[in-house]
């Protein structure tokens, strides 16, 4: 080897090592070493990196690292922390369970102290504990269905409403060993009066599906000036939010922008691209969204057939609260499209 190819290597090695050193040890900000970032869990900064480096860890399959960041922020205030965390585990029982969701049997804890009796602090990781050291086999996926059974429990217990609504999709589509609708309406109930948008289409899908409503229209999850917590709406926290049991479809988390923004901004201090996307997202929303509910067509048609029944007697007795709601809100958006018409003539 020539002085030249010599020099080469040597640099290229140098670089090499020095990189891998930089990377194990962490650029600033970035933590990849094993074990939960050192830090104080009280600060928003270190629940943000505890967050960030348990979601690394579940990327590439070191689940103790990522149970141990989330789990650290999470019993230090961090209630978003315990939704992802539950999620992350909902989601390797749905791949060992597939299309069958029902497991058989309920969580031992949904049957004993339930949401409201669980732990807090390090009593509530000792439990928890017990579970993430389940091994590979037959017993996991019941072991990451109670994880995240006592996760979404602990950030609903924390007020949270996207856990809330996942809790009542356990329950709708039989995580929780059977499908219970009582308890899914029941916690999609509590997700709604905490605000949050998702939590109130399920229930009212729920209460279409059943016959005890008749309005599909999703507008109606704003109705009565309903706005929804910033982090409900924040892209990650949303494709994270069961909606029919699976994700939430882009022109309804568009739709839940929008609709917020109408809400919760004056029309006086709207700006044209305010209204723009407002018009835009109302557009761009696709009704088969809520539609394909249920895969069963005599199912279907037989929801159809309970709508128009509800619709029929509802308009015939003249008591049409939320006929109103409807009509308040579409003139609403009518005032909205015209001003937005009228401001983009102006401007052009």
């Amino acid at each position: 080897m020539n002085t030249f190819g010599f020099t080469i290597v040597t640099v290229t090695l140098f670089v090499a090592g020095f990189g891998g050193t930089y990377y194990a040890v962490g650029k600033p900000g970035l933590m990849v070493a094993s074990g939960p970032a050192d830090c104080d869990a009280r600060t928003q900064e270190c629940r943000a990196r505890l967050r960030a480096q348990g979601e690394r860890a579940f990327g590439r399959g070191d689940v103790a690292t990522g149970d141990a960041a989330f789990g650290r922020a999470a019993v230090a205030g961090d209630v978003r922390a315990a939704f992802e965390l539950a999620w992350h585990h909902e989601e390797a029982y749905r791949k060992v369970a597939g299309k069958t969701l029902e497991a058989g049997t309920a969580p031992v804890e949904e049957s004993q102290p339930g949401i409201a009796g669980l732990p807090k602090g390090a009593a509530f990781l000792d439990l928890t504990k017990r579970y993430e050291e389940v091994p590979p086999g037959p017993a996991r996926a019941l072991a990451d269905r109670s994880l995240a059974f006592l996760w979404y429990g602990y950030a609903a217990n924390g007020g949270f409403g996207p856990a809330m609504n996942n809790l009542g999709a356990m329950y709708q589509f039989g995580l929780m060993g059977a499908r219970d609708r009582i308890q899914a309406h029941s916690w999609y109930r509590r997700a709604a009066s905490a605000q949050n948008p998702v939590g109130k289409l399920n229930e009212r899908i729920l209460d279409i599906r059943y016959g005890a409503e008749c309005d599909f229209d999703p507008s109606l999850v704003f109705a009565g000036g309903l706005t929804a917590p910033p982090i409900d709406l924040e892209d990650d926290v949303v494709l994270r939010t069961r909606f029919r049991g699976r994700t939430v479809p882009s022109g309804v988390r568009g739709m839940f922008k929008a609709q917020n923004l109408a809400v919760s901004k004056p029309p006086e201090e709207m700006g044209v691209l305010d209204v723009m996307q407002i018009a835009a997202a109302a557009r761009a929303f696709d009704f088969t969204d809520l539609k394909q509910d249920w895969d069963d067509a005599p199912e279907v048609e037989a929801m159809r057939g309970k709508q128009r029944d509800c619709s029929e007697k509802r308009s015939a007795s003249g008591a049409a609260v939320d006929h109103d709601k409807m009509r308040k809100l579409r003139s609403m958006q009518d005032s909205i499209d015209r001003r937005s018409a009228e401001l983009m003539r102006r401007r052009y």
